[in-house]
């Protein structure tokens, strides 16, 4: 045999070589991370870098990550930080759709899609979300005055106009979340009135009631 033998070891089939180096890489990585109390949806990042990186590992390897239960952790909150931004987003958006349609002084047919789809959004909402919609009056007038513009529905413009419209208005007793288009319509007309001619809409406080009866209606349909 020579001097200076060399003598070569063969890794029996199926067993796993540890890397020291990857394993304090990723202990390293995930140490690093933000702590459950102040991650943010900005280290979505790192918290996917550090997995793909735990994922690298052998399964030995796996077994010597003494704080993976933090990174487990971090994703649970990541997860629940993005949901929370696309919801935030959606409420976001709509609101500013909602604007937007308001700003349009001659609301006719042309609008009718854009304010369905924001209806659309609206209704797609949980109930937490339509809570939020802090503007949602000015959707529904958006809609009330789209269902008067296809109608040619005349415009009131005396006090007997809309005291007759609001007569034919359901009772308290009667009245259900399906009526609330139709009120706003008369809303509409009552707003249209100069401030001189409201002062004699001698039914103005049925509508009022009407009008406070469907939002308590509207909340406890939220809240069911």
């Amino acid at each position: 045999m020579p001097e200076h033998s060399i003598m070569l070891y063969a890794i029996e089939a199926g067993e796993s070589v540890v890397n020291d180096a990857a394993i304090s890489r990723v202990l390293e990585q995930i140490e690093e991370l933000p702590s459950e109390e102040t991650i943010t949806r900005e280290h979505a990042n790192l918290v996917s870098t550090a997995r793909t990186a735990y994922n690298r590992l052998n399964e030995e390897e796996k077994l010597a990550i003494s704080n993976l239960s933090k990174l487990v952790l971090l994703e649970g909150k990541i997860n629940e930080l993005l949901a929370q931004y696309d919801d935030d987003l959606k409420v976001t958006n709509l609101i500013q759709t909602i604007n937007s349609l308001s700003e349009i002084n001659d609301i006719n047919s042309d609008y009718e899609i854009a304010i369905d789809n924001a209806r659309l959004a609206y209704n797609n909402l949980t109930a937490s979300q339509r809570l939020q919609i802090t503007n949602l009056s000015t959707l529904e007038n958006l809609e009330a005055k789209l269902v008067l513009s296809k109608t040619d529905e005349k415009i009131a413009d005396t006090t007997a106009d809309v005291d007759w419209l609001i007569s034919y208005l359901p009772s308290l007793a009667t009245v259900t979340l399906a009526d609330k288009l139709e009120i706003r319509k008369v809303r509409l007309q009552y707003d249209s009135l100069s401030a001189d001619v409201k002062m004699l809409v001698k039914e103005y406080e049925k509508l009022v009631a009407l009008e406070e009866k469907i939002q308590k209606l509207e909340k406890g349909a939220l809240e069911t």
